[in-house]
């Protein structure tokens, strides 16, 4: 997944749940020095708010918070 995004660098969204993945996509993105966004994030909070449980470990959104998205997908 990152060779494609090294290769045309861009913006990163992603819709993965899992905290532990997200956190190493933010990392990698950071790394890179590449934006990205947890598109799930907000949808998740939402829920735990209204119904008062965890979201299921999404990480909070950050400069760079990638995807399911690549950048070749983009095109």
């Amino acid at each position: 997944m990152f060779e494609d995004i090294e290769e045309e660098p861009g913006i990163i969204l992603y819709t993965v749940v899992d905290q532990k993945l997200a956190r190493s996509i933010d990392e990698r993105c950071a790394a890179m020095g590449l934006p990205c966004v947890s598109v799930l994030e907000p949808v998740l909070s939402v829920f735990q708010s209204y119904l008062g449980t965890p979201a299921g470990g999404v990480s909070a959104p950050s400069m760079c918070s990638t995807p399911n998205i690549s950048a070749a997908s983009m095109r």
